[in-house]
C-alpha cells in the first residue's frame, strides 16, 4: 500500500507544486488539506484512469477525511491486487 500511496502523493506533489516531503502519507492528513479543489481532483481523475484504468468518483469538493492511504486502499481493492489474506 505504501508504494501506491506514494506514487498518488508523487503526482499530487507535481500537480500541486509541493514538494513531496511535505505530504503526510499515512496519517490522517486528507488530500483536501493540501489545498485539492474541485478543478484538481477533476486533474487527479483523470490521472488514475490513465495510470491505473480506474474511474474513481472524487467529490467536488473533495472529501474532508479522503487520505493518501485511504486512496490507495481504494485503488488496491479496485485492481484486486491484494487478496484479503494480505
Amino acid at each position: 500500500m505504501r508504494v501506491v500511496s506514494e506514487h498518488i502523493a508523487r503526482r499530487m506533489s507535481s500537480i500541486l507544486m509541493i514538494p513531496f516531503d511535505n505530504f503526510e502519507l499515512d496519517g490522517q492528513a486528507s488530500i483536501a488539506s493540501y489545498g485539492l479543489d474541485s478543478m484538481i481532483g477533476a486533474e487527479l481523475r483523470t490521472w488514475l484512469f490513465k495510470e491505473f484504468g480506474l474511474v474513481l468518483l472524487i467529490r467536488r469538493p473533495p472529501r474532508s477525511t479522503l487520505t493518501f492511504k485511504g486512496l490507495a486502499a481504494v485503488v488496491i481493492d479496485k485492481m484486486g491486487l491484494l487478496t484479503p489474506t494480505e
